[in-house]
């Protein structure tokens, strides 16, 4: 069941749903941690402008994700053909002998 969840992000507080407090609260303090990693950073910036650098770089974060995690299962694919291929061809030698 959902309930609400107080959470502080940038020195602003929101109320939350969610059926995770815990979850929230990890995914909150990592949304708040990387906003104040770039206000210290670049001060002369409006909360806006850094809520939403923050927002590109976790989605940059997850693109690169998602890449790697693609670039992983072809790699796994292509090494599970080999590992197929040779067992074909060793099977089909035994038969042959």
């Amino acid at each position: 069941m959902s309930k609400t969840v107080r959470v502080k992000i940038g020195g602003q507080e929101y109320n939350l749903r969610s059926d995770d407090d815990v979850r929230v609260h990890a995914i909150s303090e990592r949304v708040d941690t990387q906003m104040q990693q770039l206000r210290n950073r670049i001060q002369d910036q409006s909360t806006s402008t850094l809520a939403v650098l923050t927002a590109l770089n976790i989605a940059e974060k997850e693109y690169d994700q998602i890449e790697q995690s693609r670039a992983d299962t072809d790699y796994v694919v292509a090494e599970l053909g080999k590992m197929c291929r040779f067992l074909q061809r060793c099977y089909s030698d035994d038969n042959n002998s």
